[in-house]
């Protein structure tokens, strides 16, 4: 994780970035963003970064079959 939330805030559920927003995205050294700690379910909320990875991984397998066939040609 960055040692400076903001940084990534995009990396958070979109409840958070839209409470960052409206604090203008205010730092915290312990990786929550000030004003939004007592959202703490949402910071939990893993099901966000599962279906954001599974996504990635649709979106790869093209490339993935592209990089596979010139690598066999």
């Amino acid at each position: 994780m960055s040692r400076d939330p903001v940084k990534t805030v995009f990396n958070y559920p979109p409840v958070i970035i839209e409470r960052c927003r409206q604090l203008g995205l205010v730092d915290d050294k312990h990786c929550v963003i000030k004003g939004t700690e007592d959202m703490e379910k949402d910071y939990h909320d893993y099901w966000f970064h599962i279906r954001g990875s599974l996504i990635g991984m649709l979106l790869a397998i093209p490339s993935a079959l592209i990089a596979g066939l010139i690598v066999i040609i």
